[in-house]
């Protein structure tokens, strides 16, 4: 079988041979030899060379549906049908669904005869001038495809407000996302033959169209780096996966895990933190990825992958003073950009477990039970002597210890080793710890005051000091400002 370039450069020869100034080759006459030879011998070839290896690029799949429009060239139509890839009837299903106008319905018949009986078609009617009613045909016809379908939408017939009409609604479908891999095609030629009208057979090559996703995927990462720079790292997250999707480029999936490790720290998640943590290290160590931080973002974003893994490890044993760094290090990160009832929250909880932390660390926990009579007895009279300087109430141990009772305990334990636990106003302390039920966000409905958040803060500093140094601070994300850069890269 002639290849596509060797027919072409036949039918030059053929054409040549018939003479620049033949008068007869300034017509459409059907009856000249030129256009007779073409429909005999050269139209079939080009035919069964596209049904045996059609000229699209390589790096397309073979369709698993395609729509193509119909117009009073059939012979494109059918080379479109052949370049997405359809196969016979009984292979693997591949839908082709033909949109036509009631003018150029009485093409089909030709349509059908190139393909032959082994292709099905489905048709649809469109009207030739309303893109809205073409928008919503396209669409129904699209979602009734599964997730994961690949959807060639063919523009090379029709009028021109088909195909303007099919092209926006292709390109549309595409920034939604209905689940099918979409893209636009048309047939195009290297060389038209004026004599027969129609491209030189062996000139006809499929095209795909970029969108305005790619085309603009500049527009993309602006979007998703100022997301990300805004502190919205589950939203940010998700524009990186979709830049992802739509480039396939490397540098995309890299800061997708960067924004979603943030996301989940955000969220508390710690254990779904230490999972992306521990691939997000093992893309660091990539060669690739070497140029795409600062050394210095680097070599803080690893450390911070390290201590988010011992966290998630960690469950309900909080010796590990890296494990506490961690934690303590992204609530006192997370209160810092609320305010109110959830600071207050977060604070507290930020105190609960500085504290348990402290107190496993020196051997003890927070039940009762675990204690010596004789220690339990020394806690209470402690208890006894702060309690009688805000209420005369007897002090009465619970087998669990409230954080009051842990505080007290760890006070004890610290006597002699640096600064205790209480200052001189705790009356003030033990007002803003007995406000946590009355949170709106746990059993009450009062807001949290000034004085009460600032006394909380006020005790998880004191709690990081007893941590040793280097100083826990707040967790800071990477800044991520060469992002907008690799862009081009």
């Amino acid at each position: 079988m002639e290849t596509l370039q060797e027919l072409h450069q036949r039918w030059k020869r053929l054409s040549e041979s018939y003479g620049e100034g033949d008068s007869s080759r300034s017509g459409n006459d059907q009856g000249h030899p030129l256009d007779q030879i073409y429909r005999r011998e050269f139209w079939p070839a080009v035919l069964e060379i596209w049904k045996s290896d059609p000229p699209r690029p390589p790096e397309l799949k073979p369709a698993t549906h395609s729509i193509h429009t119909l117009g009073t060239s059939p012979e494109a139509t059918a080379l479109a049908v052949l370049g997405a890839g359809a196969r016979r009837r009984g292979d693997e299903a591949h839908e082709v669904h033909i949109l036509h106008t009631q003018e150029t319905r009485k093409e089909i018949p030709k349509l059908e005869d190139f393909l032959g009986k082994d292709f099905e078609l489905r048709l649809h009617t469109i009207p030739k001038d309303d893109p809205v009613k073409i928008y919503k045909e396209i669409r129904t016809i699209a979602e009734e495809f599964l997730s994961g379908a690949i959807t060639y939408i063919d523009i090379t017939s029709g009028t021109k407000a088909m195909s303007a009409g099919v092209a926006a609604a292709a390109f549309f479908l595409q920034a939604l996302e209905i689940g099918s891999e979409i893209r636009v095609i048309y047939v195009d030629n290297s060389d038209y033959d004026k004599v027969i009208r129609k491209p030189a057979p062996g000139s006809e090559y499929l095209v795909v169209l970029e969108g305005p996703l790619a085309t603009l995927k500049d527009i993309d990462v602006v979007s998703a780096s100022r997301t990300y720079t805004q502190g919205n790292y589950a939203k940010a997250r998700d524009a990186f996966v979709k830049l992802y999707r739509h480039t396939k480029r490397p540098v995309w999936e890299l800061w997708h895990l960067i924004s979603d490790f943030y996301a989940k720290l955000a969220a508390l998640d710690f254990a779904g933190a230490a999972k992306v943590a521990k691939t997000l290290a093992s893309l660091l160590e990539e060669p690739w990825t070497q140029e795409l931080l600062d050394p210095g973002e680097r070599e803080r974003l690893k450390g911070q992958l390290h201590l988010a893994q011992r966290a998630g490890q960690a469950g309900t044993d909080l010796k590990d003073r890296e494990v506490a760094m961690a934690i303590t290090s992204v609530l006192s990160w997370q209160a810092e950009g609320v305010s109110g009832a959830l600071r207050a929250l977060l604070v507290y909880r930020n105190a609960e477990l500085l504290t348990l932390h402290l107190l496993q660390s020196k051997g003890y926990s927070e039940r009762c039970a675990d204690l010596t009579p004789e220690k339990r007895e020394e806690l209470k009279r402690h208890l006894e002597s702060l309690f009688g300087k805000v209420k005369q109430d007897p002090v009465k141990l619970e087998d669990k210890f409230g954080l009051l009772d842990q505080l007290a305990l760890l006070d004890l334990a610290l006597q002699g080793t640096g600064p205790g636990i209480f200052e001189e106003h705790f009356g003030r302390l033990y007002q803003a710890l007995s406000a946590r039920n009355q949170n709106p966000l746990i059993h009450g409905l009062e807001a949290p005051s000034a004085s009460t958040i600032e006394q909380l803060e006020g005790l998880v500093r004191r709690l990081k000091r007893h941590l040793g140094s280097p100083e826990v601070k707040p967790l800071r994300p990477i800044i991520g400002n060469s992002l907008l850069h690799q862009s081009h890269r």
